[in-house]
């Protein structure tokens, strides 16, 4: 008897626990439509468009490489210098790491240029070639004219490609040469011609709904940063055709709860841009910046 009434007790629980789940999830769908519809009118205003173009899959137009190359647009451009270890030589050898955690797995690599200060010296052709080596493996080589020394730049983009996809060390040994110049060749070794490489490259955003973000709040704060992913698909924008959707997020909370009176309130700190490339209903390709669209993170103000 005791165990039947436990068991029902335990059902009736399950039950419960199930119905308010189902209604939190329910209540969770209706908030973010209602949201979605809300940052749609903003985009809208922006635009400066009274109603949505032709509900038409205007993509269907256009290749992929075409999509492609404006989803590009969305991915994250990133610029970094490499300098040399201290230790190189003028001599032509310059020790260059090729591996940083800035670099992730899944970037590419746009283009990966060699900086080196090359000492003046005479020389009896009007130009010479100067070689860059890798363990006797040549990876770049540049024509120079006569009194044309000084920062010379070498296109090492292939081979630092190879580099970050490879599993052996990350130190690599460059060595500059030329077969005409004897030993007259010589890399500066002032601390203002520290050798460098520069180096740039995208990261790619992939899936925008894979990347679920979190609350940006704690038991200790009042005011949350709610993450909320605009899908244009969702809204049936399908006149949008980059990007697909969005990251931003709805300040949810109060503030100074320990003194009601001030006239402060959960609201957006930090504005960010997307840019959108859309149809106006013309077939034609608009590309707009639409500035404080995203709400990347609230406070109290």
């Amino acid at each position: 008897m005791v165990t039947a009434f436990f068991q029902v007790c335990a059902l009736l629980t399950v039950t419960v626990i199930k119905n308010w789940v189902q209604a939190a999830n329910q209540f969770e769908e209706k908030w973010e439509e209602q949201y979605r519809k809300e940052i749609g009118s903003l985009i809208m205003n922006k635009l400066e468009m009274t109603e949505s173009p032709m509900k038409k899959n205007f993509s269907k137009f256009y290749s992929k490489s075409f999509i492609d190359r404006l989803t590009e647009e969305q991915d994250e451009k990133t610029q970094i210098i490499i300098t040399a270890e201290q230790d190189w030589n003028s001599s032509g050898e310059v020790n260059i790491h090729s591996k940083y955690n800035t670099i992730e797995a899944d970037s590419v690599i746009t283009s990966a240029i060699f900086s080196v200060y090359i000492k003046s010296f005479i020389i009896d052709t009007d130009f010479i070639i100067i070689l860059l080596k890798e363990n006797n493996n040549i990876i770049s080589s540049r024509p120079i004219l006569k009194n044309s020394f000084g920062w010379i730049d070498f296109d090492v983009t292939l081979a630092f490609q190879k580099w970050t996809r490879s599993t052996n060390s990350s130190l690599r040994p460059l060595f500059l040469s030329c077969n005409t110049c004897g030993n007259r060749l010589q890399i500066s070794t002032e601390k203002q011609h520290t050798p460098y490489l520069h180096v740039s490259f995208v990261t790619k955003k992939g899936s925008p709904r894979q990347r679920r973000k979190t609350w940006k709040c704690n038991e200790s704060v009042s005011c949350c940063s709610r993450p909320v992913y605009i899908s244009f698909e969702d809204i049936n924008w399908r006149w949008v055709l980059s990007p697909k959707g969005f990251w931003t997020n709805k300040c949810m909370g109060k503030c100074d709860k320990e003194n009601p009176d001030k006239s402060t309130c959960c609201a957006p700190l930090t504005l960010g841009s997307i840019t959108m490339y859309y149809h106006n209903g013309d077939y034609l390709v608009y590309g707009k910046k639409l500035e404080n669209i995203v709400i990347k993170d609230c406070g109290c103000q």
